[in-house]
């Protein structure tokens, strides 16, 4: 087994692979020792039940996955688990995720249940696929409070993301094939197109045996895996070698979450912290970002005009004040200003009360009086802590959040005076750490145009040293964030 014979210190080597040192550790396979036909099975005789993963983050452990195949009479159920930790800014962070999956004998979605647990605050969805009406029908369940969407299907098969590495199976693999398909990512809330190429078959110093190597493509992210002939995933390699799993028995998957327990690493604050050099305190600042070409033009607004130099450059000049001249007053805009969704579910109860305590009789007419007053009720009732949540209501409950959360909850107490306020993200100075970290503010709608705020560090307008990324609370709307991480440097230009 791959993990008798290597364990940590290949796992540690993983973190390299994406380089140009990676074939050292792979290698094709002789023309006789390939499979002369293309390998192929059905649900009914799947050559095994379920198989354990550990999962390393720059290489570090952090916990394990789990797949588990339950054959019933009309259908079969894909159970997907896993449970990760982390720490940041000495904050133990646990993640857990559930997924049970009802497919048809061709892997199509029938019905998904799904349970996602963040720092103790829980998200549910539950999924049917309803072909009267040619629609997926998703129902979001957190704090006692139900949304539901309907996502057309246009006349196509849905699968479950579990059902990834099962679908090339089922469907034949052999070198050189490939696989387009659609899938609901219970992550996104949202169908997406997932397509796989059968890259080669190969050999390698960190597994026993050979794997068809499997390169999958969903949502911009790309990922390989190295499947043997039982359909069991020996390696895989996602977020150019941030995230590696291994095939592992259930004990030594369980015992990766004990020794994340014990881990004391800082990895996803090296990871996300972009060093630099910055003069605090100027009502503007130019900058120079250096990323990926894969990444989204950066936007250009009333506080930031961005322009790409070149496909790895983008020059930016933020300002502490807004250029009037150039507010949007873009009805789309102002429309989801006052959106409701799962991180802002603003006709909640405790958002109506809680606005309505802030707002008082003086207060309810003057918008700029009501956005400072929520402010300070926001610094005196909500601690600052590493915990994350997917709405302003958990925010509320538990009285601390990080800056998203602060976001979500400025977000909900606006929109419920019927004022639009936009969610935010992207980059701020950090003092503490000299670089600048991943951070989430709002945009409000005050006195005929947006202005920036940031509930968390309490400034209105934010300074010269937030850098506006993406707009939008949604997961979807938000996946942008991941060209960018671990990729961008900053200079900044006098």
């Amino acid at each position: 087994m791959f993990v008798e014979k290597y364990s940590v210190v290949i796992l540690l080597l993983l973190v390299t692979l994406v380089s140009g040192c990676a074939s050292q550790y792979f290698h094709p396979v002789a023309n006789e020792d390939r499979p002369q036909q293309e390998i192929k099975y059905q649900l009914a005789n799947w050559p095994y039940q379920e198989y354990w993963t550990g999962i390393v983050f720059l290489g570090e452990k952090i916990g394990f996955s789990h797949l588990r195949l339950e054959p019933q009479q009309e259908h079969f159920v894909i159970h997907a688990d896993a449970s990760l930790r982390l720490k940041f800014l000495t904050i133990d962070k646990q993640l857990s995720l559930k997924n049970r999956a009802i497919v048809s004998h061709r892997l199509e979605l029938i019905e998904l249940e799904s349970k996602q647990i963040i720092d103790g605050n829980t998200l549910q969805l539950n999924v049917t696929t309803d072909h009267a009406n040619d629609q997926l029908i998703v129902n979001s369940l957190s704090n006692d409070q139900t949304q539901q969407d309907y996502l057309p299907l246009n006349g196509q098969a849905v699968y479950p993301t579990a059902a990834m590495m099962l679908l090339p199976f089922t469907q034949g693999i052999a070198v050189g094939k490939e696989y387009r398909y659609k899938v609901f990512n219970s992550d996104l809330r949202a169908i997406r197109e997932v397509r796989q190429q059968v890259q080669g078959y190969e050999g390698s110093d960190l597994f026993e045996g050979h794997a068809f190597l499997v390169k999958t493509t969903l949502a911009g992210q790309s990922s390989k895996t190295w499947l043997d002939r039982q359909g069991l995933p020996r390696l895989d390699i996602a977020a150019r070698g941030v995230f590696i799993s291994a095939l592992e028995t259930r004990e030594r998957a369980q015992a990766y979450l004990v020794e994340a327990a014990l881990n004391r690493s800082e990895a996803l604050l090296n990871y996300s912290l972009i060093p630099a050099q910055l003069e605090i305190g100027k009502s503007s600042q130019e900058y120079l970002l250096n990323h990926p070409d894969s990444a989204a033009d950066v936007p250009s607004d009333y506080r930031q005009q961005c322009e790409r130099m070149t496909a790895t450059q983008t020059r930016c000049r933020v300002s502490e004040f807004a250029d009037d001249s150039i507010s949007s007053q873009d009805r789309e805009a102002l429309r989801l200003g006052l959106q409701h969704s799962v991180a802002v579910p603003y006709h909640h109860p405790l958002i109506i009360d809680l606005a309505g305590q802030i707002a008082g009789e003086e207060k309810a007419m003057d918008k700029r009086k009501y956005l400072q007053s929520a402010l300070a009720w926001i610094e005196t009732n909500i601690e600052r802590e590493v915990i994350d949540g997917f709405s302003a209501i958990d925010v509320i409950q538990r009285g601390k959040a990080e800056c998203q959360g602060h976001a979500y909850l400025l977000a909900g107490l606006m929109r419920n005076q019927g004022i639009p306020t936009k969610v935010v993200n992207g980059l701020t100075w950090s003092e503490q750490h000299q670089g600048f970290l991943y951070h989430s503010w709002n945009e409000v709608w005050i006195d005929n145009r947006w202005q920036a705020v940031d509930a968390t560090l309490q400034q209105l307008p934010v300074d010269a040293t937030h850098i506006k990324l993406v707009e939008g609370e949604e997961p979807a709307e938000l996946l942008p964030l991941t060209q960018w991480l671990g990729q961008l440097s900053i200079e900044t230009i006098e």
